[in-house]
C-alpha cells in the first residue's frame, strides 16, 4: 500500500541521512548459540558480512558510499595485528547474551588511521541461532584524543610543580 512506501521511505531517508554509523551483519548461516565461545568467535569472524549500512559508517571507514563495504567479511575490518581488540569485543557480546551498549572499540579506518567508536548492537536469535546482528556506531576520536591531552597536559603540570619544588629545596640547601 501507499501507507507503507510512504514509512519505508521515511525509514530509509531516516538511516541514510543518520550522522550515527547504522549496520546490519548477517551470518552465512544460522549461529548455534550453544557453541563455544571460540568456536562462535571464528563463525563471527568468517561467517558474518556486512549486508547493509550508511553513508555515516561508510565515511567513518573511508569509503564514499555503503556499496563499498556491503559484502566485506568481519574479518577485513580489523588487521590481524588488531585481532585482541575485535575478540574481546565478540567475546563481550557473546557473554552479554548478543547485546551491547555504549561499547568502545578500537579500529582502523582503510587508510590505517585509528578510530575510536561508541557502539550499540543486538543480535536477533531465534529457535537457538543467532541470525543477524543489527547495530550504531559513533565515531568518539576526536574526543578520545581530547581527552589524552588534557592527560598529557596534567602530566607535565604535575612534573613542572615537582620540579619547582625540587628546585626550591635545592636553593634552600644552598
Amino acid at each position: 500500500s501507499l501507507r507503507v512506501e510512504e514509512t519505508e521511505t521515511r525509514y530509509r531517508n531516516f538511516i541514510a541521512h543518520s550522522t550515527e554509523g547504522i549496520w546490519r551483519f548477517e551470518n552465512e548461516t544460522p549461529l548455534p548459540i550453544d557453541l563455544p565461545e571460540e568456536e562462535q568467535l571464528e563463525q563471527f569472524l568468517d561467517h558474518s558480512y556486512l549486508a547493509e549500512c550508511n553513508f555515516a559508517m561508510a565515511a567513518m571507514y573511508g569509503f564514499e558510499r555503503p556499496e563499498e563495504l556491503v559484502g566485506m567479511r568481519l574479518s577485513e575490518f580489523v588487521p590481524p595485528s588488531d585481532r585482541h581488540g575485535l575478540d574481546a569485543f565478540l567475546r563481550a557480546y557473546i557473554r552479554s547474551g548478543y547485546r551491547l551498549s555504549d561499547a568502545e572499540s578500537l579500529e582502523h579506518d582503510r587508510h590505517g588511521r585509528p578510530r575510536y567508536f561508541l557502539n550499540n548492537l543486538v543480535g536477533v536469535v531465534r529457535d537457538g541461532h543467532l541470525l543477524r546482528s543489527w547495530g550504531t556506531q559513533r565515531d568518539i576520536t576526536d574526543r578520545r584524543q581530547l581527552e589524552e591531552e588534557a592527560r598529557q597536559a596534567r602530566k607535565m603540570e604535575t612534573a613542572g610543580r615537582l620540579a619547582g619544588g625540587i628546585a626550591h629545596d635545592f636553593n634552600n640547601l644552598l
